[in-house]
């Protein structure tokens, strides 16, 4: 049997486990491989006009190893074994042997690389439970903190952290250990800010910080659907990233507005990169000021004698800490020695 046959993108060529009793010669269009699993399938590989579907269990008559589906509208050459002689048998015996014991590594491959890509997908569903975890804590830690606050003697409203936690065990059903885990990111990284209760000694939270989390929160759902989704793909030194927290301090030195856009002329970079030092006492250099701009957070723009930066000193860290405590979460709440920034006063 040798025939031409056209398949509609999603229509099954071979499924796994059935004898290999035909081969398919692509001459358009593009076939996933597939390799099913107790979780579902996986995608193996995808094949392209001029290559061969089929062709190992095609000469051993053995069960397909993985499944073909069309993935576009696709033309190939169908060529089946049918009733003559077996093609296998006019192959020397050593040829024969090859063909079987590459097969049979195949599968092997196959299944490992099947195991290994599940398996990174419930890491990644894993990390990013955690991050939409936090998302929701920060929501709810600002939303329920209103009912719970209460005045301290220095006027200030304040929220007892344990009581907030153990509202939020209940609400939200999450383990207290996953909840305690987030916060200690939260704090550690300085998206929260937690105070000693003088008499008692318990953490507590001024009201204002608490409410602050919810930019967290709205800044996390925005990487995954809306304008900040690249910001997660952006990698940034440490190093630079220091150097561009620092750009809050230069802003405060300078009589600036820390909730309103910055914006500065200098002469050349090497001025401004000149009078940043003398504020702060930090080197700021190209790499930092590249990195900034990849992450949307500055602007530097270069004309002849004039170069001008401008950016939003309160939003710019609070993206940065936000990134960070999402980098904190994705490599696990308890991982240690990641150099991250902290700032407190978000």
């Amino acid at each position: 049997m040798d025939e031409l046959r056209a398949y509609n993108p999603g229509d099954l060529i071979f499924e796994e486990g059935t004898i290999g009793d035909a081969m398919l010669m692509i001459r358009e269009g593009t076939v996933e491989i597939l390799k099913h699993t107790t979780d579902g399938e996986v995608l193996l590989t995808v094949q392209n006009p001029g290559e061969l579907v089929g062709v190992f269990t095609y000469f051993n008559r053995g069960r397909r190893l993985a499944s073909a589906r069309a993935r576009t509208r696709v033309v190939g050459q169908l060529i089946g074994r049918g009733t003559g002689p077996d093609p296998m048998q006019s192959l020397p015996k050593w040829v024969q042997v090859v063909i079987r014991d590459f097969s049979t590594r195949i599968e092997q491959i196959n299944n490992q690389y099947a195991k290994a890509l599940q398996e990174k997908k419930e890491i990644e569903k894993k990390v990013m439970d955690l991050v939409q975890l936090s998302a929701q804590l920060a929501s709810c830690l600002a939303e329920l903190s209103v009912y719970k606050a209460k005045k301290a003697d220095d006027g200030r409203e304040m929220v007892l952290l344990s009581e907030m936690i153990d509202m939020l065990e209940a609400s939200l059903g999450y383990e207290r250990n996953e909840l305690e885990g987030v916060i200690g990111v939260f704090k550690a990284m300085g998206l929260l800010k937690v105070e000693l209760e003088p008499d008692r000694g318990q953490e507590v939270i001024a009201l204002g910080a608490a409410q602050r989390l919810k930019w967290y929160a709205d800044f996390v759902r925005s990487t995954r659907i809306g304008k900040n989704k690249k910001l997660l793909q952006v990698q940034v030194p440490f190093k630079s990233r220091k150097q561009l927290f620092a750009l809050r301090d230069y802003v405060q030195k300078m009589g600036g507005d820390l909730n309103k856009t910055y914006k500065e002329d200098f002469k050349n970079l090497e001025a401004f990169q000149a009078q940043f030092k003398a504020k702060t006492k930090l080197n700021i250099d190209e790499q930092a000021l590249d990195g900034g701009e990849k992450l949307g957070l500055l602007e530097v723009k270069h004309v002849p004698n004039k170069t001008t930066i401008s950016f939003h000193p309160t939003s710019l860290v609070r993206t940065l800490i936000a990134l960070n405590v999402i980098r904190r979460l994705q490599a696990g709440p308890g991982a240690s020695g990641l150099g991250e920034d902290v700032e407190e006063n978000t």
